[in-house]
């Protein structure tokens, strides 16, 4: 019955563990030598998680500016930035792309600035075949000032992001007023809860292996 008891609690806990994000996909772009349009993620779950920048944004217009320890995870030193520059790459942006197998309810985080002629009227887009691509919330502004500031976009109620092979989210850059404006972008965190089902199974297994183990313990009576 002890045993019973505390497989029960495990499966509990298994299952109140089920409404925790974890990471999936990060990226900290402190490598990044200001000219690269593909970058793969410092940290992913499931290989082949990386950011696509539009080919068509010159790599003139975008350098390797100073870092921050803004939404940073974990102990990652703030090193560099991603900063994408000119007014002519209006409507222009990058694509990150990531494997959703196994997990549902992404949060996307980062940190972000802008200069007072950058760009302050983007956009968030998902797609789940990378060709589609539907707006998430209104517009957004990534903020002018010298320092970054963390921006968190809850994409819990996209549904069709939920358990997929591979989800892209874009981010459309927009409103920078000439060819200095710039923005810049940091420590991406893309995070996802577990499957439900998935997480169960392995409560039910620990639950199951605990009981099994018990039984075997136990004692057998000796006939006289």
């Amino acid at each position: 019955m002890r045993a019973l008891i505390c497989a029960t609690g495990l499966l509990l806990i298994c299952l109140a563990n089920v409404s925790e994000a974890d990471l999936i996909a990060n990226w900290n772009f402190n490598s990044y030598d200001g000219d690269a349009h593909t970058i793969a993620a410092d940290r992913s779950y499931a290989p082949g998680a990386s950011i696509e920048i539009d080919g068509t944004w010159p790599s003139t217009d975008l350098s390797a500016s100073t870092g921050t320890s803004e939404n940073a995870f974990g102990g990652d030193a703030p090193g560099s930035a991603v900063q994408f520059s000119n007014n002519a790459n209006n409507g222009e942006g990058f694509t990150m792309e990531f494997s959703m197998d196994g997990w549902y309810d992404p949060i996307l985080t980062f940190g972000g600035r802008r200069t007072g002629n950058g760009f302050d009227t983007n956009q968030l887009l998902y797609s789940t075949d990378g060709v589609t691509f539907t707006q998430f919330g209104g517009d957004f502004d990534t903020v002018q000032g010298v320092n970054y500031q963390t921006f968190l976009f809850d994409l819990s109620t996209i549904n069709a992001l939920d358990n997929i092979s591979t989800a892209y989210l874009r981010i459309q850059w927009d409103g920078a007023s000439n060819s200095s404006g710039t923005a810049s972008i940091d420590n991406i965190q893309i995070n996802a809860v577990p499957e439900p089902a998935s997480l169960a199974m392995v409560g039910l297994a620990c639950c199951g292996f605990i009981v099994v183990s018990r039984r075997r313990r136990k004692p057998r009576k000796v006939v006289a």
